[in-house]
């Protein structure tokens, strides 16, 4: 074979892998406008970024987790893996998924759901069709405990026994990416959270600015009310905050930072 043709063959075989996230294997976009491109960090526990999203965009086209109870309401999915020992499918994930909305220029959760999911997908592919993903959750009730038994594995099991201890991380984390999605530019108008945050700023509102390493920003405003968002780059907060212009009409605000 001519060098030419292997290194075409090693181009195709080893630098090129197919990774299809939508049921149009033309568009790699979703057109689902209730799903965010936005996804966390990799999960420590799955190493695998396409992984994750790959799960965690499924879930989102799943009446179990992705719902809408009120319009202008975006749902939003974190997993965690409760058997990192496993590498071939079923996996075993804790889902956290919820509906959240902007009301009076704040992040509100209208409804979501906690639970485990056993995933499914046919181990000889090697990408990621959505089509293909299924998934089968535990039955309400007095069935939850025995249906924990028969469909996730013994590792699994003992994750979802103390998973407690996480779940205040888990919210947490779910609320970011939320305020992430409403923060960013692709939110206009009144439920853009950066945007809200600025003006409170411009129009003397604040009294007091803490940033996070996140890029989660909690404005006290001088009516003893808080709002949140979240800033496109780390600073960007007192960026605005130490304005010359805001200085001199709304004075020194206080920042602390984390």
């Amino acid at each position: 074979m001519k060098k030419g043709h292997i290194f075409i063959l090693f181009l195709i075989v080893f630098i090129t892998p197919l990774i299809i996230l939508t049921a149009d294997k033309s568009n790699d976009n979703p057109k689902d406008p209730n799903f965010s491109e936005e996804v966390s960090d990799p999960l420590p526990d799955f190493g695998n970024e396409s992984l994750e999203k790959a799960i965690t965009y499924h879930l989102l086209t799943q009446k179990d987790f992705s719902w809408q109870t009120s319009p202008g309401s975006k749902n939003f999915c974190v997993i965690k893996n409760l058997d990192p020992e496993k590498e071939l499918f079923p996996l075993y994930v804790w889902a956290r998924c919820s509906e959240y909305i902007i009301r009076d220029g704040r992040l509100k959760e209208l409804s979501g759901s906690s639970i485990p999911v056993k995933i499914d997908y046919p181990n000889e592919l090697s990408y990621y069709d959505i089509d293909k993903f299924s998934h089968e959750i535990p039955r309400d009730g007095s069935d939850y405990s025995k249906d924990i038994k028969e469909i996730f594995s013994d590792n699994a099991q003992e994750s979802i026994s103390s998973i407690q201890q996480r779940i205040a991380d888990i919210n947490n984390e779910l609320e970011l990416k939320a305020l992430k999605w409403f923060s960013a530019d692709n939110v206009v108008g009144a439920d853009n959270l950066w945007e809200k945050a600025k003006l409170h700023l411009k129009n003397c509102n604040v009294e007091e600015v803490f940033q996070a390493h996140s890029q989660r920003v909690v404005l006290h405003l001088k009516n003893g009310e808080e709002m949140e968002a979240f800033e496109p780059q780390i600073d960007d907060i007192i960026e605005v905050a130490q304005n010359p212009k805001i200085i001199e009409k709304c004075g020194r605000i206080t920042i602390a930072t984390e």
